[in-house]
């Protein structure tokens, strides 16, 4: 499988993709229209597909990371739900699309240069899977975990 250039996994009912997706190196074109994906996940962001079909899930938020995949030609994300791009702006197609999350993840870099604890991009990719990482958790959400245990310094008692 290691060898897969296309794939095309529409209607199937899917919820989720598995992390593995993100070994297929290969891949040039991933169709998943007509299913049921809430999210796109992280480990799609390092494969240089070509043509990513995402039309019609019902997928909410964009990743910022998605912004690192220069590679996509063709990106459909018509009929989802989508919030963060807005939907009116993802009709204006993958440039303004890929500003948009550049900014986003611009917003996101200065809160993650104060607090520590990361950077954006493909050096954040981890090889294993994390129990405590939901596949549609994005950075931002991950980053949001780490700071609930952080002790402010002050004293309680």
């Amino acid at each position: 499988m290691q060898k897969l250039t296309e794939l095309d996994a529409s209607c199937n009912q899917l919820t989720h993709l598995p992390p593995r997706m993100g070994d297929l190196r290969l891949l040039q074109s991933l169709v998943l229209r007509n299913n049921l994906l809430l999210c796109v996940p992280l480990e799609l962001t390092y494969l240089k597909i070509v043509r990513l079909d995402l039309r019609a899930n019902r997928i909410g938020t964009l990743p910022v990371e998605m912004r690192n995949m220069t590679s996509i030609i063709e990106l459909l994300v018509d009929d989802n739900p989508l919030t963060s791009p807005p939907a009116s702006l993802c009709k204006r197609g993958r440039v303004h699309i890929y500003k948009y999350l550049e900014i986003e993840a611009i917003k996101l870099g200065h809160k993650v240069g104060l607090s520590g604890t990361g950077t954006l991009g493909r050096k954040t990719r981890r090889s294993g899977g994390s129990s405590n990482n939901s596949p549609c958790l994005h950075l931002s959400e991950r980053l949001k975990q780490k700071r609930q245990n952080v002790d402010s310094g002050y004293s309680t008692s």
